[in-house]
């Protein structure tokens, strides 16, 4: 690329490409230097300041990050994003005070600016200033001018961090009932909403926003195993078994609605359904050991109700080879060949190994 520069020195294409490749190879400065004679050929640009500024905080040399953002200032006076760009770097930089003031300069430009609030809810959050945090979140949460998109991916971020922490959770729950008041009908919406509510276990609610998606849009798969895990928290069997064969027409190559509808089928006796959606989630499923063992274990009880003794025990046997102590396997298979009166050395050695992982177990003592 330099040999090519020195015959068109001017050439747009070989300069940004010279400037990948010391990027890559870690020649910062010089790639900075190439940066400068784009510059130079075409002015203050985004792209190349905010390259620049991307470099400069790389290198820790936060005074030329700043100059960076001051000239974008300089050509863009009214674009409040760069303000609070330069307060991010001031922040960075360990000058609060100066950040602070940046911010106040981007407010006396547009007070309203969501990305705005959103740069001030991180630096109160950092400044452990917890209810200026959350004020500025929910004014951004209710500012229109938000992309949708944007707030999802912070609810997401709550999502993952709230799991332990009460005081988190709660502010997510804050969060999200202003995007419902925003958005009451949008999927992506009720989506993280019903993941929440499911992991909170607050089932019924889960299944209503969750149903709320799919009366919208029917195409996510994620929704729909959302919900078919509510309701068999819920033991609302029927609904099971009519959902998971929608889910099923509508992704037929997904293992879980077969092997709900299988689950639901068996609860409420209807065996022979409960097997064939069983069979249909075994040739779907594929490098996951936990979702097998679960089948093979069902299929073992549901092929027992149908007097198929062979095909039972195979079952089960498939189960435990996957997982040698899985307790509920060791229990039931052990208890069926009790009761036939088949291969009691086995059924007693099985029956001995569940009450020694599961002591004190009425229905393993019982075995």
């Amino acid at each position: 690329y330099n040999k090519l520069l020195k015959r068109e020195p001017a050439n747009m294409e070989y300069l940004s490409a010279l400037a990948d490749n010391l990027l890559y190879d870690g020649q910062y400065q010089e790639a900075i230097k190439t940066y400068d004679k784009i510059e130079q050929l075409l002015g203050i640009t985004e792209p190349i300041s905010l390259q620049k500024h991307k470099i400069w905080m790389e290198m820790r040399k936060y005074d030329k990050a700043v100059a960076e953002i001051e000239k974008l200032i300089v050509q863009y006076p009214g674009e409040t994003k760069y303000y609070t760009l330069l307060a991010e770097t001031y922040v960075a930089a360990g000058n609060n005070e100066k950040a602070m003031l940046a911010f106040e300069r981007a407010e006396k430009i547009d007070p309203n600016d969501p990305y705005l609030q959103i740069s001030l809810s991180d630096y109160y959050r950092k400044m452990g200033e917890k209810e200026k945090s959350m004020e500025m979140l929910r004014r951004a949460f209710s500012n229109p001018a938000m992309d949708i998109d944007n707030k999802a991916q912070v609810m997401l971020t709550f999502f993952t961090y709230s799991q332990n922490d009460t005081t988190i959770k709660r502010q997510a729950y804050i969060l999200m009932d202003e995007l419902l008041k925003l958005y009451p009908e949008e999927p992506v919406v009720n989506s993280i909403h019903g993941d929440l509510l499911l992991r909170d276990e607050k089932f019924p609610e889960a299944r209503d926003a969750f149903r709320k998606v799919i009366a919208v849009d029917s195409t996510r798969f994620p929704v729909w195993e959302g919900l078919l895990r509510v309701e068999a928290q819920l033991e609302d069997n029927a609904a099971l078994a009519s959902e998971s064969v929608r889910a099923s027409a509508l992704f037929p190559d997904q293992p879980a609605p077969y092997f709900f509808a299988g689950f639901a089928y068996y609860q409420m006796k209807e065996y022979q359904k409960a097997i064939k959606s069983f069979q249909s989630a075994e040739k779907l499923i594929i490098d996951n050991d936990a979702l097998l063992r679960d089948l093979y274990s069902f299929l073992g009880d549901a092929f027992n109700q149908v007097k198929d003794d062979k095909s039972s025990d195979d079952a089960y046997e498939k189960s435990l080879k996957i997982d040698p102590k899985n307790v509920y396997v060791l229990n039931n298979y052990s208890y069926y060949l009790s009761l036939r009166g088949e291969n009691l050395e086995k059924a007693e050695t099985m029956a001995k190994r569940a009450n020694e992982l599961s002591p004190n177990n009425p229905s393993y003592l019982d075995t």
